[in-house]
């Protein structure tokens, strides 16, 4: 605790690995239909002016994802964007995410469309019986990725469920490693709490895909957050320490005032 404070982040190793992957798992979770899918949120990537904390918000998308379709959505978008799915180098990943998020969208009222439209065209790419539109032929463009222009992406974040495995044979899950029974774990307080509490006492999905963000935030009640990247491409993390606290939202309100 003491050398991840200075941080505010740090990085663990589980001794053991899943001997069931993530994605098998969620292939066998009930949902709609009669498999699991889940919602998302749009982001919209450009340099933004914005008024207010309040005012800096995703948009819920209205189309319900599979696994398999959202992965071919964000396949598509990864390859419009490096000509390939396979994973880049984190730093140029990382570069080309700033690069867009600080291009002005000067270009977005001449070609972009609207989260809804954006995830329409997305719904018309992964479902082979979708009739293609005009507003899917709009909301390609927009994801084809240039900075300035109103690129959407989509993220799913606060999905219930987990991909941890619960077969007997599964190292992983079968140990403390499990996300779902480190709440209840000896010396855990929130072994404690009465009820459930979704994303304390147990485990949310965040299913997300190239340039696709998270906000800043607190955790919960000023809890620590735990996290296991189950599969995919690298994922960055951006820490701050709770003696920085301050001192980062004082930064975050100066760029609002660009």
């Amino acid at each position: 605790q003491g050398g991840a404070a200075q941080f505010g982040i740090c990085r663990i190793v589980p001794p053991c690995l899943p001997a069931v992957s993530g994605a098998k798992v969620l292939l066998l979770l009930p949902g709609g239909g009669g498999r699991f899918s889940f919602t998302t949120r749009s982001q919209q990537l450009g340099h933004v002016h914005w008024a207010s904390f309040a005012s800096g918000r995703f948009l819920q998308a209205p189309k319900r994802y599979s696994v398999e379709e959202f992965e071919r959505f964000a396949n598509s978008f990864a390859r419009k964007q490096f000509g390939t799915t396979a994973v880049m180098p984190p730093r140029m990943v990382e570069a080309e995410y700033w690069r867009h998020q600080s291009t002005p969208l000067a270009a977005a009222s001449k070609g972009s469309a609207s989260p809804s439209v954006a995830a329409g065209a997305a719904a018309a790419r992964v479902s082979p019986h979708s009739a293609a539109s005009a507003a899917a032929a709009t909301g390609s463009r927009a994801a084809a990725g240039v900075p300035g222009a109103g690129t959407w992406v989509l993220y799913g974040n606060d999905v219930d469920g987990s991909a941890f495995s619960s077969h007997a044979g599964d190292p992983l899950g079968c140990s403390r490693w499990n996300l779902q029974v480190l709440p209840s774990l000896p010396g855990s307080l929130l072994g404690h709490l009465l009820g459930a509490v979704p994303g304390i006492t147990s485990p949310m999905l965040y299913i997300g895909m190239l340039f696709g963000s998270f906000a800043w935030h607190v955790e919960d009640h000023y809890l620590y957050s735990i996290n296991y990247h189950h599969l995919g491409a690298p994922k960055t993390w951006y820490g701050v320490p709770a003696s920085d606290a301050d001192g980062f939202e004082e930064a975050v309100l100066q760029v609002r005032r660009w």
